[in-house]
């Protein structure tokens, strides 16, 4: 009994009345919009964060999210077949130097002493 009506207490706290007469949202509603619209201001930050490493060509519009994720998607593509073109001679000439030694990794000053 108790119980119920310190729970009914907390309740009618929790949704007094302001001015108008309407009542007001309870605190935990009012946390959870807090939290919602901090996550939403910090992805919009990392969004604008993304919007500055990327080159666009539009240079005067704020580029949207959506416009935003495809020219990343597209920038880290390019820059994969970039390094995918020239790493081929690199690895190729450190797999010589290990064929050629098959002690390669042994021979490096790795040692504890």
């Amino acid at each position: 009994m108790e119980i119920e009506i310190e729970e009914e207490e907390e309740e009618q706290e929790q949704m007094e009345r302001n001015r108008g007469g309407r009542k007001q949202i309870k605190v935990g509603t009012t946390r959870r919009n807090a939290r919602e619209r901090n996550r939403v201001r910090h992805i919009n930050n990392c969004f604008e964060i993304l919007r500055q490493h990327i080159p666009h060509e539009k240079h005067n519009k704020k580029l949207s999210k959506v416009d935003t994720l495809k020219s990343a998607m597209i920038y880290i593509e390019n820059l994969r077949q970039l390094l995918q073109s020239t790493t081929p001679m690199i690895y190729q000439q450190q797999l010589n130097i290990k064929q050629e030694n098959p002690y390669y990794w042994q021979d490096q000053d790795h040692s504890l002493e």
